[in-house]
């Protein structure tokens, strides 16, 4: 048995019969999930891996077709109403599957056996990370800017997903493939977990008709109007790679989660690179001083679930070396990977501040980091050009259907339900 807290599980039952019940009252459009946006995210993050033993085991379109499958189980269990989804987003489930392929295999992973859960073990992780770095910066974005979160009329999971299909044109359709007998003994056996191969076959199955929905949708002028006047901002800006948190700047972080899953397969657990990336990108200038804004806010994303508890190791420092007053709110809670540093009061003007990880904070495996990382943020404006300093390189550097009725789909609207916070 895993013996660790669990990040913000929250898929409680009497929200799942409220979306199930307002599922009944909507048109069949407006019932899906990001799946295509998942999907192309663990796609594209194959783009931004360096040359190695990964880039080469997803070179093959078999085990590229297992990676989607991996990237699309976690949200099969709110289609069938099961906790097995949401605890398939965190590491105590992903941890032990992987230390189940560690131990199966003996860390050699060049047999085919190996490699097929090797790839559906990196999709879980891409949905996860992707979740929690779309959530902590574009979600919290389109929250402010977007009506359709007052109008709770169709989520922005569903509206963002369409859209971004539009945008890429799709994204090829997967067949079936996921370990269901080995992953139901592991919840048993590892996290004290019932639940039958049944159950997560039947969930997966669901995710296929959500990805046949927004294949059909976003040729759908209707539903893009629709969903376009509810989250314009978002409509606009989720194939934008200059917006924090946007699939785009998701996919090299997703890659650089990979590399660090790699080292875990292992057995290679020393936490020496903790920050996977920072947003805004150390050295940026130019950073908004309104502490009310978003904007203003600093995130951080590490390679490991880290342990709150420890975030004494967290602070951001003013030119003369002193604390500013920032709160440091892990965004999914104990053991999840995204931090936000959120000012007190607003920065002060034509200033750089430093965000600096000490040494020793704890991670899911128990293990304290061992270097220290700083990050630069100014409010100050750029300096010339002949002079300006570069910006610190990004993650991947450092980190059809026809239209159905409403009954036919009123399951997938519990896939429009993702992790949001507690």
């Amino acid at each position: 048995m895993i013996g660790a807290r669990w990040p913000c599980v929250s898929r409680l039952r009497a929200v799942r019969s409220a979306l199930l019940a307002l599922s009944l009252l909507l048109p069949a459009p407006a019932l899906a999930c990001g799946q295509t946006t998942h999907v192309w995210v663990s796609l594209e993050a194959i783009q931004h891996l360096p040359e190695g033993p990964i880039a080469d085991l997803l070179a093959d379109p078999e085990l590229r077709n297992i990676l989607v499958n991996g990237t699309m189980f976690p949200d099969g269990g709110y289609a069938v109403g099961d906790d097995y989804g949401e605890m398939a987003h965190w590491e105590p489930l992903q941890q032990a599957y992987l230390a189940w392929i560690r131990d199966r295999y003996a860390g050699e992973y060049s047999g085919r056996e190996a490699q097929e859960h090797v790839a559906f073990l990196l999709g879980l992780a891409s949905h996860g990370m992707s979740d929690e770095v779309f959530d902590s910066l574009f979600y919290e974005r389109s929250r402010a800017y977007d009506p359709g979160h007052d109008e709770e009329v169709t989520s922005l999971d569903t509206a963002s997903d369409v859209t971004f299909a539009r945008d890429v044109g799709g994204i090829p359709q997967p067949t079936s493939w996921a370990p269901f007998d080995e992953l139901a003994a592991i919840y048993g056996d590892d996290l004290g977990y019932a639940v039958s191969a049944d159950t997560l076959r039947s969930g997966q199955g669901f995710l296929y008709t959500a990805l046949a929905y927004t294949e059909w949708a976003r040729t759908s002028e209707e539903r893009l109007a629709t969903f376009t006047a509810e989250f314009p901002w978002a409509a606009e800006r989720m194939n934008d790679a200059t917006v924090p948190g946007s699939p785009p700047r998701q996919a090299p972080v997703v890659a650089a989660y990979w590399q660090d899953l790699w080292l875990r397969l292992h057995a290679d657990l020393a936490f020496d690179a903790p920050v996977i990336t920072m947003e805004p990108p150390a050295g940026s200038f130019d950073h908004p001083m309104d502490h009310t804004t978003v904007e203003a806010r600093i995130h951080l994303t590490f390679a490991r679930g880290v342990d709150d508890d420890t975030f004494d190791r967290i602070s951001v420092l003013d030119p003369d070396g002193q604390d500013a007053p920032v709160d440091v709110d892990h965004f999914y809670g104990d053991m999840s990977h995204t931090v936000l540093l959120r000012p007190r009061q607003d920065w002060a003007d034509d200033t750089e501040y430093t965000v600096v990880v000490a040494p020793g904070l704890l991670n899911f495996d128990g293990q304290a980091s061992t270097t220290e990382f700083r990050g630069t943020v100014s409010t100050a404006p750029p300096p010339p050009p002949d002079v300006a300093r570069p910006i610190d390189p990004p993650a991947e550097e450092v980190c059809a259907c026809d239209a159905a009725s409403g009954a036919a789909f009123t399951p997938l609207m519990l896939l429009a339900w993702r992790r949001r916070r507690c």
